[in-house]
């Protein structure tokens, strides 16, 4: 069995209801959101934030509404006034009055929303740096699974060399090649070469051991437990929507299976490596 070859650049996931020129939920902001849909839960905490900031954002909509009103009215006196200038007639000091009055209203209106918009920006910066902790905490924690799995997996795996064979089919890798291998879960590694005595390969992980700085970790995988990256993604086709792919977890080495909804042709977001499989 030959190595599957894995297509790189992608976003992650649901085919949009509506054309992206009509519906801008579909674009930017849907992709960034979608990015991090692979973090912890919402803790009580950061759900309460979220939901202030929901009622907020309903709350600035109406003030909106409400400005927008106090601005024509504005408007329209300043085009009375403009229109008696120009018909060289006086400035009343009632119309003086009635524009102090509309300002000072103005004023009130335009601080009300204000007060509106810096509580939702306190709540959202504190909901931020919530979830900023729980992605830190959801990485640390993936590094740790694969630190204590990884001790238990490289028995398992010789073991049942004996049990099932040797591969006899030696897909076309080079030393040095970048490879998404399965040890206990899918992870980014460097191709070192085909072990003839064991029928498998050695790739070394493309992360240094936590335990042991400046040492990467090696193991003996199958062609069958193999996926090259290509070296030359240029003319490699976008997957498309629903496809299933493994995508990089964030600042580690660890894949995670994921389903794409949103490509980057219909949004203008960074891309990620991710593996077909």
């Amino acid at each position: 069995m030959t190595a599957k070859t894995v297509p790189v650049p992608v976003s992650t996931v649901a085919a949009p209801a509506t054309s992206p020129e009509n519906d801008p939920w579909t674009s930017a902001d849907q992709a960034e959101i979608l990015e991090f849909s692979h973090l912890p839960p919402l803790s009580n905490e950061e759900l309460q934030l979220w939901q202030q900031v929901t009622l907020e954002m309903t709350a600035l909509h109406a003030q909106r509404a409400i400005n927008d009103v106090a601005l024509q009215r504005m408007n329209k006196v300043h085009g009375k006034i403009a229109d008696r200038q120009e018909a060289k007639e006086g400035f009343s000091v009632k119309a003086a009055v009635k524009l102090g009055m509309i300002y000072k209203d103005a004023i009130e209106k335009a601080e009300q929303e204000l007060r509106v918009v810096q509580r939702a920006y306190d709540h959202l910066t504190r909901l931020i740096s919530l979830r900023e902790s729980s992605e830190s905490a959801g990485i640390d924690s993936k590094r740790k699974k694969r630190r204590a799995e990884s001790k238990s997996t490289v028995n398992v795996k010789r073991t049942r060399v004996s049990e099932v064979g040797l591969d006899t089919v030696q897909p076309d890798f080079e030393t040095g090649d970048q490879v998404v291998a399965k040890i206990e879960e899918w992870i980014l590694a460097n191709m070192i070469g085909y072990a003839a005595d064991k029928g498998k390969y050695e790739v070394e992980d493309a992360e240094e051991d936590d335990e042991k700085p400046g040492i990467k970790k090696r193991y003996f995988v199958s062609s069958k437990m193999l996926i090259q990256i290509p070296k030359d993604t240029t003319n490699i086709k976008e997957f498309s929507v629903k496809q299933k792919v493994l995508a990089l977890f964030p600042s580690t080495t660890c894949f995670y299976q994921a389903t794409v909804v949103l490509p980057p042709s219909l949004a203008n977001y960074k891309t990620s490596v991710c593996s077909h499989f």
